[in-house]
């Protein structure tokens, strides 16, 4: 649905190391980013509490540096 957005696929995939240039090219790159889903997540995470861009706690900005974004 986001990929079917007005320019939005030509700008991601004219990256000069863009892996994708079609859609379903983007949703298999993106699938495969998918490293664990619902209680495998939960598994591993715990009961913690979340951290989320809108509301981060201290450790959210050494995550982010150390895993990027």
């Amino acid at each position: 649905e986001v990929l079917g957005r007005p320019g939005i696929l030509e700008d991601i995939s004219s990256a000069y190391d863009s892996p994708a240039r079609t859609v379903d090219e983007w949703v298999t790159v993106i699938r495969d980013g998918v490293t664990m889903t619902g209680e495998e997540v939960d598994a591993f995470a715990g009961d913690g509490p979340l951290i989320t861009d809108d509301r981060p706690l201290p450790e959210y900005f050494l995550l982010r540096r150390l895993f990027g974004g």
